[in-house]
């Protein structure tokens, strides 16, 4: 978090943000562990510019690294020998762009370097514990919505740390000309005081693309109320971007009782 010194004293931006987006993936093709079908993508950068265009208006830019300069650990634990105290856990959102997979236990993102990995795991991540409130990664498969009842608290509660939501898909998210304007769509609502939920839903949206969002939330025992939960009390139906509403307080660790789920499908 930046810190602004003036005349008057030291203040703290309404709100910082960070961009990692990679387009192009032969190194890995070539290099990387059997990976053959990363194609490259044509339009990552217009969505990440999107959001930069959009969200440098009113908050501070952390940073934007793209392709061989986004590392897996910017995202890995300070505590599992990465640096996310220095990079992701710096900014209050982030927007992370890549290839997404999942495995049984955890979200899977690929890289095209192996500087650390050629693949980051979500079972090292522990984020929100500096200041990350709002990771979203343009990416499919990430979140398995099918076993989500069964598996949800136990495969995602292990990374949030204070990190309020993470923004992403159960399915696809396409890489298209009718897709380019998704991250500045997504940005411009926050901007407007679109929920974090309902900007991303209606931002990666598109009338021509089947696009499949998901979005999963740190909750608190409270909210629960047996099983059927106080909606609109939840981190996932009320957090806004700072300054454009409501935004709930950090959770810690051990006091995420639940994990929060909604999904579109298009």
């Amino acid at each position: 978090m930046l810190l602004i010194c003036i005349p008057s004293g030291c203040v703290t931006p309404p709100g910082e943000f960070g961009i990692e987006g990679i387009r192009y993936f032969s190194n890995v093709r070539a290099n990387g562990p059997g990976i053959k079908k990363a194609d490259d993508f044509s339009y990552t950068f217009n969505r990440c510019n999107g959001v930069y265009h959009a969200l440098k208006k009113e908050y501070f830019l952390e940073f934007y690294h793209a392709n061989k300069n986004v590392h897996e650990r910017h995202l890995r634990s300070s505590n599992k020998g990465g640096i996310d105290d220095k990079k992701v856990d710096w900014a209050d959102l982030i927007y992370f762009e890549t290839h997404g997979s999942r495995s049984d236990n955890a979200m899977l993102l690929l890289f095209n370097n192996n500087v650390d990995k050629w693949i980051g795991d979500s079972r090292d991540w522990e984020l929100g514990n500096v200041d990350l409130e709002w990771l979203a990664i343009y990416a499919c498969d990430l979140i398995d919505r099918d076993t989500f009842g069964d598996k949800g608290y136990g495969r995602y509660h292990r990374f949030f740390h204070g990190l309020h939501m993470i923004l992403t898909a159960w399915n696809g998210l396409w890489d298209g000309w009718t897709t380019d304007e998704c991250g500045e769509d997504f940005a411009n609502n926050l901007l407007d005081g679109d929920s974090m939920k309902n900007a991303w839903f209606d931002g990666v949206s598109d009338w021509w693309c089947d696009q499949d969002p998901a979005v999963i939330s740190a909750e608190v025992h409270e909210t629960w109320n047996g099983g059927k939960p106080f909606l609109n009390q939840t981190t996932l139906f009320s957090d806004h971007f700072h300054g454009k509403g409501k935004v709930c307080e950090d959770i810690a660790h051990e006091d995420v009782s639940w994990i929060g789920f909604w999904w579109v499908d298009d």
